[in-house]
């Protein structure tokens, strides 16, 4: 399963790192992993120390919404093989350091070992640490550095995939294919395949799920207007040798937010394009037809436009779940959070409560165990708040004043990433307008105290 953060909408970005749909404008990826996370050996070449920097940001947590279906019959239609054997491609392991043109976005595995994806004006790398956060080596498959991932998905310490649509060197055009990349090995090599032939249009963003070695769903979003989220999904079964087109219905947009947890079951949350709302789904034929569950509005935020997640079911017991929804008023700018739980599995859910204060991030490395910070447009002195039993309460931790005090004259928190009550990270991206780089900081006492590790 997948570990949940997620940012706020009032200050910028899209990792997730659901499968996460990534791209430079929303860079606080909802990235999913539900825990335990474990650790596996980590790659001889990622250790060092390294620097980085990064300029704004802030998200928007945006999940989508549909109609219901439960159709029968929807048939699946084969394209493209990728062409040979996948090719492998060497990673540079370069150490990354960060400009006020930069930023970046972080998915920690555990204490140690992370992913990230940095963004600049020139394109988008692939980074990984293996010392906590302190080096970060760009491990982007080599002759991909003006490309920019359309999808990531991280699954463990050594085992990632990205989709990018290639752009020509000389036109600086998108070329009419996308290409699957694949690493076991930390990034120290990539294998690639091209999905679909070579009548792809221009792409936004992509969905990847991947269920197992054999099993990868793509979810391609094309280039669209703002009323409109289509999405094509597509399914290798044999590790991505050859693809299939799923006939989906037509009432349901596959633009949101797509997670595969076994070869024919998946979660979809996405938007009406007419009343901008978002549903939650759920099919059991591999996309064939969707069924959805519904997640009822509170008294207090009925009349707002409703925001789902992907939900997240705990690792002992797939029953329980829970899934976070952002609320925000009819030309309001102001967003407020809230928790679901689910005890059957996801057919139906209750909501737990609101989050504290308003917008903000929210990490929750499993079910039970969450942090939170909420943000304001003022240089207010944040707060971080903790919960151990899955958002029904919440207690709040002082952040020490120094040195955040001084850091909130140029800097805001731009992402919270936590793999445990007590280890987490938080980036701090320069003031809307601002010139800082970013910086990565790090607790051990569950943000009680925290140490630079990385500007």
């Amino acid at each position: 399963m997948r570990r949940t953060t997620l940012g706020a909408a009032s200050i910028g970005i899209v990792l997730a790192v659901t499968g996460c749909g990534v791209s430079p404008a929303n860079h606080n990826v909802p990235t999913t992993n539900d825990v335990p996370v474990t650790s596996t050996p980590t790659p001889t070449h990622s250790t060092t120390n390294s620097t980085t920097n990064s300029t704004t940001n802030s998200t928007t947590n945006s999940t989508t919404n549909s109609t219901t279906n439960s159709t029968t019959n929807s048939t699946t239609n084969s394209t493209t093989n990728r062409t040979g054997n996948p090719t492998a491609k060497n990673a540079s392991s370069k150490l990354v350091t960060l400009t006020k043109n930069n930023w970046i976005n972080i998915h920690m595995i555990n204490s140690k070992v992370g992913w990230g994806v940095v963004y600049s004006t020139k394109g988008a790398t692939v980074v990984r640490t293996a010392d906590g956060g302190k080096s970060w080596f760009d491990v982007s498959p080599r002759g991909t550095r003006i490309d920019t991932p359309d999808g990531v998905d991280f699954i463990n310490e050594e085992t990632a995939w990205m989709t990018i649509q290639p752009v020509s060197q000389s036109t600086h055009a998108f070329k009419t294919y996308l290409m699957l990349y694949h690493t076991n090995n930390g990034g120290q090599t990539w294998s690639s395949m091209k999905v679909l032939g070579n009548n792809q249009p221009p792409i936004q963003e992509t969905e990847i799920s991947i269920v197992n070695p054999s099993t990868i769903y793509i979810d391609i979003v094309p280039e669209h207007g703002m009323n409109s989220m289509p999405g094509q999904l597509t399914v290798s079964d044999n590790g991505g040798t050859s693809w299939r087109t799923v006939t989906t219905p037509s009432d349901v947009q596959l633009g949101g937010s797509l997670q595969f947890v076994a070869p024919s079951r998946g979660w979809l949350s996405t938007s009406n394009s007419t009343t901008g709302n978002y549903q939650l789904y759920q099919t059991l034929d591999g996309g064939t037809s969707w069924h959805k569950h519904p997640v009822p509005v509170p008294p207090q935020y009925q009349g707002d436009k409703a925001s789902l997640s992907l939900p997240q079911f705990s690792a002992a017991n797939p029953n329980l779940g829970i899934l976070e929804a952002t609320f925000q008023g009819q030309g309001s700018v102001i967003e407020h959070r809230g928790i679901y739980s689910t005890s059957n599995a996801g057919r139906s859910w209750s909501f737990v409560g609101p989050l504290p204060g308003q917008a903000g991030f929210v990490s929750f490395p499993n079910t039970r165990i969450g942090a939170a910070i909420p943000l304001s447009s003022s240089k207010t002195f944040p707060t971080l708040y903790e919960t151990t039993d899955g958002g029904e309460s919440w207690t709040s931790v002082a952040l020490p004043r120094a040195p955040f005090s001084t850091l909130l004259k140029n800097y805001v928190p731009s992402q919270l990433d936590f793999v445990s009550k007590n280890v987490g990270w938080m980036v701090w991206g320069s003031r809307r307008g601002g010139s800082a780089t970013e910086e990565i900081w790090n607790t051990t006492d569950g943000g009680r105290t925290w140490t630079k590790v990385f500007s």
